[in-house]
């Protein structure tokens, strides 16, 4: 079930473009090796309200994992990440980061327009952009350690089974996860169940 029609389309008629054709190719190849019949839904945004402010609030980008769960579990992880990806000013985690906003002060402005082969980067996407983030280290033969919602069945699950060396999960959203100014301010909601870093 979704609310975007669009994606609803795309995985009902098996037409789809880009990162999401290959994810599409596999999905559609194990439902005819398991002789399964995938029934996709149209879901009104109106009846999706959790959804719909968890992508707000990750457009907004104004959270970031609590330093005493994230640093160790960097450690623990022993891959020296120097760039935080999809950071702020006020929000980064490292010395040197990537903004969602202008900023002069840092790094890059848009952290999709580097290629992340070298950079080690510290990867806390913003939820729309976990699938791109995925395929792009994929894709840059990146070592990274990416922060994800620990959600059962999305659409990403299959590319970080092929892709992460080591997890650990850092507990539940509502403990590990700190909200910023404009997050007070809106009252949106944080993701919701566990978070984890995966190398």
């Amino acid at each position: 079930r979704t609310d975007n029609v669009v994606t609803e389309f795309a995985i009902r008629k098996w037409k789809t473009k880009g990162e999401l054709l290959q994810l599409a190719r596999k999905i559609r190849q194990e439902a005819i090796d398991q002789d399964l019949q995938l029934i996709t839904k149209h879901l009104p945004g109106v009846r999706n309200k959790k959804a719909d402010a968890l992508s707000r609030l990750t457009r907004i980008g104004d959270y970031t994992v609590k330093k005493e769960y994230l640093y160790p579990a960097l450690a623990e992880l022993e891959l020296n990440v120097w760039l935080d990806a999809f950071a702020t000013r006020t929000n980064k985690r490292l010395d040197e980061y990537c903004s969602l906003l202008p900023d002069l002060r840092a790094f890059a402005h848009n952290a999709f327009s580097s290629n992340w082969k070298n950079l080690k980067p510290l990867l806390h996407p913003p939820i729309p952009q976990i699938l791109r983030t995925v395929v792009k280290v994929q894709k840059d033969g990146a070592e990274a350690v990416i922060i994800l919602p620990d959600w059962k069945g999305q659409i990403w699950e299959q590319l970080m089974k092929e892709l992460a060396m080591k997890e650990v999960v850092l507990g539940w959203a509502e403990e590990v996860l700190e909200k910023g100014k404009t997050m007070n301010n809106l009252i949106p909601q944080l993701p919701l169940g566990k978070q984890k870093p995966l190398d």
